[in-house]
């Protein structure tokens, strides 16, 4: 399952990158791989087959027909076809055999794959796939437990010094498979000392998947044995554990040194983290007991710090407020001058807000804002009070207090927990003017946050312009509004008409107007440094691209690729032949019309960067706009987003926050692949899918982490109906979590209660995922075809 993502992470190492024009048509299937009817498709290549066989072979008519029922599932017509291609001599022929492997192994098929393998690497040594194809016949014939023509290739094996970006660093991986090779075969001695040596030279903060193989070979062969440890070996291997979220095989390490080495030095450390294990795991009654004995027996040690704040949570979410207060207050009476005294301030505010003792909670407030006055602390503490108050329908009040934030120089932001930002209290502020009926005040507030890609709150302002328009109440006030808009717009200087026409387009509905703005502004851009033209990449030109065809037969498979539509390996054929090449074609474009858009992504998103923030999303359109808001694995999107009712939109959005469409991604959290799914939560979905024999590498391919996305934010609405917002919270800070926030807004609106969202980085994320989805929204359909414009 891993070859996929080292595949991928070679070849598009090896790319420049790009943009591309599609030329006429040279043959009759010219993009035939992009069509949706497939089955269609397919007949059609059948009957040209039948009527002519040599022009279909001779056109690779029969590889564009196996890479079609590769796609459509039919893995017998696939292999099919790719066996007569990989008999002719040209350069496709090695693609057929690398996918005939696939096929192969995917079937069980161990000797059939390491033999279309071993051909490959032999008659297309220079071929992109060769270096993924000779890693997975060692792969291969470790599989086949032939151990002793692993351990020679590994060893035989040199990594050569390249050029920085030309490969992965599969050594690691590779150590890993010689040492456990070296087991099987008897030589333990070796293989305990290439173990141990993967785990020392590993980063400690971030373990890598080999160190935690590593850990569970070793503890697999130690047996009964696992006792006699070192206690800092016990330490290093329960840290790895940790990292990878097996809170249960972390905790069997950190006990036998709780309960046989309680005078090591990390003794303190080993039981905290027990403490964190449970807790994670939502386990708060079992983390309580952990977390008071760090604060028992290692009062003196700095960790007790952190497991005093764990207990004031803890002891709240089991509904023992009492004691929460008390290990806050301790908190605050054993560590005066911390640096993390404002939890021990703020943190309780929320915890009677959960009790709804909103009294109580706002006396809170009040202490910590005076407490904490001039700091960011205060800023949180006023925060709070403002949400009590919108929570309550105390619209004045809650206006006093956003008033109150407005003079501060820092509000938190997304860098801290219960923090706001200028956009955010703007928008409440606008929200609650209205709610009080003063309407013109409201609006200027709403058209007081800018509207751009990038921003969550410059949307939702938008919208409650557009119900303020259409409320008999306000309409007045909008029509107003946008009176003097026009006023300014017909007059002063083309910066003062920009931000006028822009603040228009968000109050009039007129669609005959709307357009003859949106034309007006267009024309304003056009003059505008800034906005006169969306940045992309360089430019695809296909005829240069392919002049040397003729020549080159890497260029001419690339040609015939391209004519198919199949992108992304025909820019791996003309990356390889113009590895050397000064100007070389870029290739940007075509990575971001494939599955492997993250290429794309990551050369235009530096481009972007200086696009002003109020640029108007409407006129965010073009192929420019689908560098950075591509739509790879549509075929997987579309099937399993439709199968469950959800927006395949949302899933994109969700996807390009989590990894930038990059399949073989893990991160700091050890979150795997596209969705990015800890452990825990994917192995809870493949029980409900009844996928047995599941792990954590499977993750790596594309197909099964959509697959676990659409069924995990299918599970998700139906506990949250129609609220993406509450979704794409639930989805990286818990559903439990994004229900206690839900019930302290006391509404159902994002408007309310998104401001809520107490986690910092979970808050940031689903204003940015929320963001992605509107763009998505307007680049494509819900089959994600781009809207005719």
């Amino acid at each position: 399952m891993r070859l996929l993502a080292s595949v991928i992470t070679i070849l598009t190492l090896l790319v420049r990158v790009v943009s591309a024009q599609t030329p006429a048509p040279p043959i009759p299937f010219s993009n035939a791989f992009l069509r949706d009817d497939l089955e269609v498709v397919l007949s059609e290549l059948r009957l040209a087959e039948t009527s002519d066989p040599e022009a279909f072979a001779a056109d690779d008519l029969d590889y564009l027909a196996a890479k079609i029922s590769l796609a459509a599932g039919d893995h017998a017509a696939a292999a099919a076809y790719f066996l007569k291609t990989s008999t002719r001599p040209a350069e496709l022929a090695s693609l057929a055999n690398f996918h005939l492997a696939g096929i192969a192994r995917v079937s069980g098929g161990l000797l059939p794959e390491r033999l279309l393998l071993e051909e490959l690497t032999l008659y297309f040594p220079n071929n992109f796939a060769a270096e993924a194809a000779g890693r997975r016949v060692t792969e291969n014939l470790f599989e086949s437990a032939d151990y002793r023509s692993t351990i020679r290739r590994i060893e035989s094996r040199r990594l050569k010094t390249k050029p920085p970006g030309t490969m992965i660093d599969t050594s690691r991986a590779d150590r890993l498979m010689l040492a456990r090779a070296l087991d099987a075969i008897g030589e333990e001695a070796r293989s305990r000392g290439i173990i141990d040596e993967l785990i020392r030279t590993d980063d400690q903060a971030e373990p890598d998947d080999v160190s935690l193989e590593a850990v569970r070979i070793l503890d697999a062969s130690s047996g009964e044995t696992v006792s006699e440890l070192l206690p800092a070996d016990h330490m290093a291997r329960g840290r790895i554990y940790q990292f990878n979220r097996d809170f249960a095989a972390a905790r069997g390490h950190f006990l036998e040194i709780v309960n046989r080495h309680s005078g090591f030095e990390a003794a303190a450390e080993a039981t905290y983290l027990i403490g964190r294990g449970f807790a994670q795991e939502r386990n708060f009654s079992d983390a309580i007991v952990w977390f008071e004995r760090v604060a028992e027996q290692f009062s003196d040690d700095p960790i007790t710090k952190d497991a005093l704040l764990q207990l004031g949570s803890a002891y709240a979410r089991v509904g023992k407020p009492r004691e929460s207060a008390a290990r806050y207050s301790r908190y605050v009476d054993s560590y005066p001058g911390d640096e993390r005294l404002d939890r021990a301030y703020l943190n309780p505010i929320d915890v009677s807000r959960d009790l709804r003792t909103e009294v109580e909670a706002l006396r809170k407030a009040a202490t910590a804002a005076e407490k904490f006055r001039g700091q960011t602390a205060e800023a949180q503490a006023i925060f709070a009070e403002a949400r009590i108050h919108i929570a309550l329908a105390d619209w004045p009040k809650a206006l006093d207090a956003l008033e109150r934030l407005s003079p501060l120089k820092d509000l938190g932001g997304s860098r801290l927990p219960g923090g706001t930002t200028r956009d955010e209290v703007s928008f409440l502020r606008g929200l609650v003017l209205e709610q009080l009926g003063r309407f013109p005040e409201a609006i200027e507030a709403f058209l007081g946050v800018p509207e751009g890609r990038d921003s969550y709150y410059g949307w939702k302002s938008s919208e409650r312009l557009l119900e303020l328009g259409e409320s008999t109440v306000a309409a007045e006030s909008v029509y107003a509004a946008a009176a003097r808009l026009r006023t300014e717009a017909a007059a002063g200087d083309s910066e003062r008409q920009r931000k006028a026409l822009q603040s228009l387009l968000r109050i009039i509905t007129n669609e005959g107007e709307r357009n003859s703005v949106l034309a007006r502004l267009r024309e304003i851009y056009s003059r505008t440094p800034g906005y006169s033209q969306l940045p992309s990449p360089d430019a695809f030109i296909p005829g240069r691209a392919f002049e040397e065809s003729d020549e080159d037969p890497r260029i001419a498979a690339a040609k015939r690729l391209y004519d198919f539509g199949i992108y992304d390996e025909s820019a791996f054929f003309l990356a390889k032949a113009n590895a050397n090449a000064k100007d070389a074609p870029s290739l940007a474009e075509l990575f971001a019309k494939s599955d492997l858009a993250f290429v794309g992504v990551r050369a235009a998103e530096p481009l972007w960067r200086p696009l002003p923030g109020d640029f108007y999303p409407e006129l965010i359109i073009g192929n420019e706009a689908r560098y950075v808001y591509p739509v790879p694995f549509r075929r997987h999107l579309i099937a399993e987003a439709g199968e469950r009712n959800i927006d395949p939109r949302l899933l994109l959005s969700i996807m390009r926050q989590e990894s930038r469409f990059r399949p073989d991604v893990k991160s700091s959290a050890a979150a795997r692949g596209l969705m990015q799914f800890i452990p825990s939560t994917s192995r809870d979905i493949a029980r409900e899918l009844a996928i047995t024999k599941f792990s954590d590498e499977h993750l790596f391919d594309a197909g099964t982490a959509i697959l676990f996305g659409s069924q995990y934010v299918s599970s998700l609405f139906r506990q949250f109906p129609n609220q993406p917002e509450a979704v794409a919270a639930s989805y990286n800070g818990g559903d439990d979590n994004m229900q206690r926030w839900l019930t302290r807004s006391k509404a159902q609106s994002p408007d309310r209660y998104v401001p809520e969202i107490a986690f910092a980085q979970t808050k940031d994320y689903v204003v940015k995922v929320m963001a992605n989805y509107r763009m998505y929204q307007l680049l494509y359909d819900e089959q994600l075809r781009p809207w005719s414009r």
